[in-house]
């Protein structure tokens, strides 16, 4: 990758989250005409020009190297683990945020939050990267897969909408990430990873050791995992 000065840079994002922008726009008008496999196929790209930003936007900071970048910005997977990364991220914060402010039906409750919940999260991680690259590839092809056809016609709209929904909060969310590492120096950065490694997570490790036993009587954790973070995060 060419060596590029910060409005090359600035550029580039923005054009990457302009496209983004537009290629969510396509896909809820494919969506209204009843295309939703090809609105899939948008949606998808949509997540990768979004991580194609929040790459160029590393590099302005410091935190991506230009080789490195040159590759991830090219290779669907490094985009797609971004969006996935984001996507389960997400979803695990929404949970645990629910169930600590004992937002769901008290005649259904939620099972409380346990190690396997973080180890299979881990897990998943590549599979799920795998998935969304197969279901991008099924959103534009008629393909022969275990003995059967599919067809972008055969994808169901609610999985089209669940997708569109998570795109389109990685978008605001990522624009707003860019939004300040472009206005920061390098220097600026480097404090900011120094704070959050001195201060936030020795913090929020003091807050969790604080309230353990809280999150446990609340059913917000497990039992397991409450005697494993208990361990843990002993004075």
């Amino acid at each position: 990758m060419d060596k590029m000065s910060n409005p090359d840079i600035e550029e580039g994002v923005r054009r990457c989250l302009d496209n983004a922008k537009s290629l969510l726009k396509d896909a809820h008008l494919l969506l209204k005409n009843d295309s939703a496999g090809h609105a899939l196929f948008f949606v998808v790209s949509s997540a990768e020009e979004t991580s194609k930003a929040l790459i160029y936007a590393g590099i302005r900071s410091g935190l991506w190297g230009a080789e490195k970048a040159k590759k991830d910005t090219v290779f669907h997977a490094s985009k797609l683990d971004l969006f996935i990364s984001y996507a389960i991220a997400t979803a695990m914060e929404d949970v645990f945020t629910k169930r600590r402010n004992r937002v769901f039906h008290s005649e259904r409750p939620d099972k409380p939050l346990d190690i396997d919940n973080f180890v299979e999260m881990a897990q998943n991680l590549k599979k799920a990267q795998k998935d969304l690259w197969n279901e991008r590839l099924a959103a534009l092809y008629t393909d022969r897969r275990d003995g059967n056809w599919t067809s972008p016609c055969e994808i169901e709209k609610s999985k089209v909408e669940t997708w569109l929904e998570s795109a389109e909060r990685f978008l605001r969310d990522t624009e707003f990430q860019i939004r300040n590492i472009l206005k920061a120096t390098r220097d600026m950065v480097a404090q900011y990873h120094d704070w959050v490694q001195n201060v936030l997570i020795p913090f929020s490790k003091d807050y969790l050791r604080s309230n353990i036993d809280e999150l446990y009587a609340d059913k917000v954790i497990s039992k397991r995992l409450y005697e494993k973070l208990k361990i843990v995060h002993q004075p």
